[in-house]
């Protein structure tokens, strides 16, 4: 398997459990790997991957269009939509929520789901 990775990207949404959290997007911040098949044929050919660009946009998309109360969910709901890309096999996807907690940096969730299809 191939791993295709993200690290440190920035997405918008509306995430938390208290009402003030609730009022206005976040900042949460990103951690992927998108497992896909091993595949020696590429060829340089961009068609016959997926690309980060498309990755971070479909993301991103998602995450503007949701609301969350917990990062765990922010993590299920990425790794299942792109488990539903042609031909991903695995995810693994780090939350990260800055400044949530007095002198934490950043508190989150790392979650890893593997494709059930058969593929």
């Amino acid at each position: 398997m191939d791993i295709i990775f993200l690290n440190g990207m920035a997405v918008e949404t509306l995430v938390g459990v208290y009402d003030w959290e609730r009022q206005h997007s976040q900042t949460l911040y990103l951690d992927l790997q998108v497992g896909i098949a091993a595949n020696s044929q590429r060829n340089d050919d961009l068609s016959r991957t997926l690309s980060y660009a498309d990755i971070a946009q479909i993301v991103r998309t998602e995450m503007a269009a949701q609301s969350f109360q917990l990062l765990e969910s922010v993590g299920e709901h990425i790794a299942q939509v792109l488990l539903q890309q042609a031909g991903v096999l695995q995810v693994s996807i780090k939350v990260m929520k800055p400044g949530i907690l007095p002198g934490v940096r950043e508190v989150g969730i790392h979650i890893t789901r593997t494709q059930t299809s058969g593929l």
